[in-house]
């Protein structure tokens, strides 16, 4: 996905620092030229940072690590001042065209929303990454056989296993609490249960595998090991089988275009059916 946008990116990264510089140092406080340099440096720094990032397949790094850095640093920097710089040249803009006020009240605007922006991502970082909201859905068929009146479904999705290392690894000890509390008769997992590699699932077996025990899953887009750095077909093919393992081994039934009986203790029974991936390009489509 990141790698669609990479010269958004740049621009994004060179477009603000150069506004900010031409706007306010070059014109207004006199700023002397190694300060300006000290200026453009980080940028030049993020700048061969997205190139390198850039230069790996799917813009992902087989070490995440250097992944969510990169994301850190465009929330916490580049993504506040490129909010600031679009507010101040707008305002720019209407001074000069529109209002012919004296001041640019796009300034103002921008540092405000730019703040504001740096705090949601803080948030997001810290407490936000941690919350869990549980959404209860209650379900009508006129054919739902009786005895399946008031069968719990729990859905989960897109676990992504391998973001939940260090000590993001009780976040996910959380979710497995909370799905454990509502007292499932089936959980549903449709898709994404890694990053890029079934390592990752090898690694947090021991953390799901009792909540999740009772699991009907298919497999997602990032399942399908598509985003190895420099895979051939015969490595994505192992990496595949290895993820097809990992949920073998948690107890999980796999549907691959398949359906699965779920008989009640009355003798009544309803079908579940998984389909394979059927995105449109460049993901593939095995429905």
């Amino acid at each position: 996905m990141i790698a669609r946008i990479v010269i958004y990116l740049l621009l994004m990264i060179v477009l603000s620092d150069l506004y900010i510089d031409m706007h306010y140092f070059r014109k207004r406080y006199h700023v002397t030229w190694w300060q300006r340099l000290l200026w453009w440096i980080p940028c030049i720094g993020m700048v061969v940072y997205t190139c390198l990032l850039a230069s790996i397949r799917n813009f992902a790094p087989v070490d995440l690590t250097w992944l969510n850095t990169y994301l850190f640093l465009l929330g916490m920097f580049v993504v506040p001042k490129t909010i600031f710089a679009i507010s101040s040249f707008l305002g720019w803009i209407m001074r000069k065209y529109i209002t012919h006020t004296p001041r640019n009240w796009g300034h103002y605007i921008g540092v405000l929303l730019g703040v504001g922006a740096f705090g949601v991502y803080v948030y997001g970082l810290t407490a936000g990454v941690s919350a869990i909201k549980v959404n209860h859905i209650d379900l009508s068929f006129k054919n739902l056989p009786a005895s399946f009146n008031g069968y719990r479904i729990v859905h989960v999705s897109d676990l992504h296993l391998g973001a939940f290392n260090g000590w993001r690894e009780k976040i996910l000890k959380a979710e497995m609490d909370s799905i454990e509390k509502q007292h499932a008769n089936l959980i549903c997992f449709t898709g994404d249960i890694q990053n890029m590699r079934p390592q990752e699932v090898e690694a947090m077996q021991a953390v799901i595998r009792k909540p999740m025990s009772r699991t009907i899953s298919v497999l997602g887009n990032h399942d399908y090991t598509e985003y190895i750095v420099g895979s051939k077909k015969e490595k994505i093919a192992q990496e595949m089988r290895l993820v097809k393992e990992e949920e073998k081994g948690l107890g999980w039934t796999l549907l691959r275009n398949q359906n699965v009986i779920i008989c009640s203790l009355k003798g009544e029974d309803i079908y579940i059916c998984g389909t394979e991936n059927d995105g449109k390009p460049p993901f593939p489509n095995y429905s």
